[in-house]
């Protein structure tokens, strides 16, 4: 979110970025984080999290395809991102993982 904020495009700027300002948020301002609310900071991580989910993609794979079987996409991204808000991020991702290996084999047994 800060490097797509800030204008950055490259791998390497959009990573590289995020992870200096984390160390230094970490190593310097960790004690001033005790004294704020728990809840304002959970706020902060949902603000920071909410431009990861990419809405767009979900709207174009719905459009696409009209039958079932091509509406699949939909149902595993649904699952991974309702997954990961409800289990965690691991356990999301796993479901989502497992869910899409269990539909592979199935088109390939068929």
């Amino acid at each position: 979110a800060i490097g797509y904020e800030a204008g950055i495009h490259s791998p390497l700027g959009s990573n590289l970025l995020p992870m200096v300002v984390v160390a230094l948020v970490v190593q310097f301002a960790t004690r001033a984080f005790y004294y704020v609310p728990k809840c304002s900071l959970a706020c902060i991580i949902v603000v920071g999290c909410a431009g990861s989910c990419d809405w767009h993609t979900l709207a174009v794979l719905y459009r696409t395809p009209k039958s079932w079987r091509q509406r699949r996409s939909v149902v595993l991204w649904l699952i991974s991102c309702w997954g990961t808000v409800f289990f965690g991020v691991f356990s999301g991702l796993i479901l989502a993982a497992v869910i899409s290996l269990v539909m592979l084999i199935r088109d390939a047994a068929q």
